[in-house]
């Protein structure tokens, strides 16, 4: 009977290399993920519903009674804050495009 180790003693350190890093002529896979743009418009169109909901739940709130107060001062909350994020991560890009565009080549 072998020693369960006696295994890893086969593994040389140019296995273990080539294990961790794969050879530089692979060309490396795309992302599986949305796309950056594709996230930034579903981010916008999210803020854009969220400010057209609470829109409706103050005119809602207005002609009918049965809307709870609270309940529309969270949705314009929830609104107002979301606009200030999404104004916050377009400041970022921005700030991250004008940093790309000083770089020299």
């Amino acid at each position: 009977m072998s020693h369960p180790l006696a295994a890893i003693g086969a593994v040389t350190a140019a296995d273990a290399a080539d294990a961790l890093m794969p050879s530089l002529g692979a060309a490396p896979a795309a992302p599986q993920g949305a796309s950056f743009v594709q996230v930034i418009s579903d981010g916008v169109d999210r803020v854009g519903q969220q400010a057209a909901d609470a829109d409706a739940l103050v005119k809602s709130f207005i002609v009918n009674d049965a809307v709870p107060p609270h309940r529309v001062i969270y949705a314009l909350e929830q609104a107002q804050l979301s606009l200030q994020l999404m104004l916050q991560v377009r400041n970022r890009v921005v700030e991250g495009y004008q940093e790309i565009m000083r770089m020299q080549l």
